[in-house]
């Protein structure tokens, strides 16, 4: 999610922080888009129906977090255009928290306790999404974060699923990317302190994602 926080450049702060936060996301769209590739192919000859398609999801809203992010950090000289990516970007980053479980939801958790979950999951994003289109061009609050939060930890009573499908390895890499995204948060909220923090809540995300997306091929697709 950005911030609406401006930073320039200085002798203290050498690089533009709009360009790093353009970069390092820049460069995670840029790692997602053959990742998500090579998931669906793996998932078209390894998973079901139900299943392929829930990678699909997991690929496209993947994508569509890094690259709406990537542009929500650029068009300075366009306010307009980057307010609109801006709130895609908080919108997309809602759509990924439910793209995370679906693949898992559809496979390992397809019964009715876990689909209960996945609807649930989804239908928090999506009040989400809504919430941020009706609150666009205005600061994420505590409520924000407390709401995606909420809705990301909803795969946890599926945990025994979890624990079937991937053992201690694959629990780990399902919780270390929760932790990476929640120790994130902490820089995202305060980015207003430092011209790089920002900065760093997009390397947790993308810490994140490389172990959830770990954790789908090695033991979703497999």
């Amino acid at each position: 999610m950005s911030q609406a926080v401006s930073f320039s450049a200085s002798p203290s702060v050498p690089y533009h922080p709009e360009k790093v936060n353009q970069l390092t996301h820049g460069l995670g769209f840029a790692l997602t888009v053959p990742a998500a590739i090579c998931a669906i192919i793996a998932a078209s000859s390894s998973c079901d129906t139900v299943g392929f398609w829930g990678c699909v999801v997991f690929g496209i809203t993947m994508m569509g977090v890094y690259g709406a992010s990537t542009l929500s950090h650029s068009f300075d000289d366009k306010p307009a255009v980057k307010d609109l990516w801006r709130v895609l970007d908080q919108v997309a980053i809602y759509a990924f928290i439910a793209g995370c479980f679906t693949p898992f939801a559809l496979t390992y958790a397809r019964h009715p306790f876990g689909i209960t979950a996945l609807v649930l999951m989804w239908v928090m994003c999506l009040a989400g999404m809504a919430r941020r289109i009706l609150r666009r061009g205005k600061p994420l609050n505590s409520l924000d974060i407390a709401f995606s939060v909420t809705a990301g930890w909803i795969p946890v009573v599926t945990l025994l699923d979890m624990i079937t499908a991937g053992g201690a390895i694959g629990l780990t890499l399902v919780f270390t990317g929760a932790l990476a995204y929640l120790v994130g948060i902490y820089f995202l909220m305060n980015d207003h302190r430092s011209p790089y923090w920002h900065a760093v809540w997009h390397l947790c995300t993308m810490t994140g994602t490389a172990c959830h997306y770990a954790f789908l091929m090695l033991f979703i697709i497999c």
